[in-house]
């Protein structure tokens, strides 16, 4: 069969608004359980618990988690809709086109930026067989995306069409995007008053980040390098620095230093 030939096939069986079983099970797999399989048991890339420093292996794409977590759920919970529902929507066809295909790109770029760790993960461990769900995740939004944005064609006027698509796309990338932003800028100022502000200041900032529920342990690595790297001006002080974190976490910031940097 020529490429020509393979091509018009895939595009064709896109355009049908019925979900074959097959390919049910398929998306279902990697388009659901998989990136949620992922998150669980990420050893790398959004979490920081390699005992080698992180800028070199350990939370490759940390900055982003928030980012990542809160777009995959929105594309989960959309290509769900998609698979139960799609046959029936008008103009939230192009809202669910939209969001899939975002999500695709977005996929695909992780794998991309992962693949040299993944591949080492396969040598050497074997766990990074994880490290490529991320391009069948791309496929089966793509294909849902694909097949949301054909049935939209014919359902809805043009500008409708775009229009949607648009809304799409700010919800899968846009607010993701400052939410994560958000969030980054929030925890760096709130240490920033825990490091120079007055004990009341800097109590209320330990309480505000101690409810950040949306955090994880990775948010407050910068307490962790600052803890390593800083002269304090006296014992008590690097004791209440470490208090603080312990409050706002949970864990022990020296246990936290050696997960990070070893004995470094």
């Amino acid at each position: 069969m020529s490429v020509k030939e393979t091509r018009a096939r895939f595009l064709q069986g896109y355009s049908k608004p019925d979900v074959s079983t097959r390919e049910l099970i398929f998306s279902a797999w990697f388009g659901v359980i998989g990136p949620v399989f992922c998150f669980l048991f990420d050893p790398i890339v959004f979490q920081r618990t390699s005992t080698i420093r992180p800028t070199s292996l350990g939370g490759v794409l940390a900055e982003y988690y928030l980012f990542a977590y809160l777009g995959a759920g929105i594309g989960i919970l959309t290509l769900i809709l998609q698979l139960s529902w799609g046959k029936w929507l008008r103009v939230g066809g192009g809202f669910v086109a939209g969001v899939l295909l975002s999500g695709a790109l977005v996929a695909l770029l992780i794998g991309l930026l992962i693949l040299p760790y993944s591949v080492f993960g396969v040598l050497v461990f074997g766990i990074g067989l994880l490290g490529f769900i991320p391009f069948l995740t791309s496929l089966v939004f793509f294909r849902n995306g694909l097949r949301a944005l054909r049935q939209a064609k014919n359902r809805i006027p043009k500008p409708s069409l775009i229009l949607s698509i648009t809304l799409g796309i700010i919800i899968a990338i846009v607010i993701p995007g400052i939410a994560n932003w958000g969030s980054s800028r929030f925890v760096a100022q709130s240490i920033d008053v825990i490091l120079y502000g007055d004990a009341q200041q800097a109590d209320a900032s330990i309480q505000r980040l101690k409810h950040a529920f949306w955090c994880n342990l990775s948010c407050f690595d910068g307490m962790v390098e600052y803890y390593r790297d800083s002269i304090f001006g006296n014992g008590s002080e690097k004791v209440q620095f470490a208090e603080a974190y312990m409050e706002i976490t949970g864990d022990n910031i020296e246990d936290r230093k050696r997960e990070l940097f070893g004995w470094y």
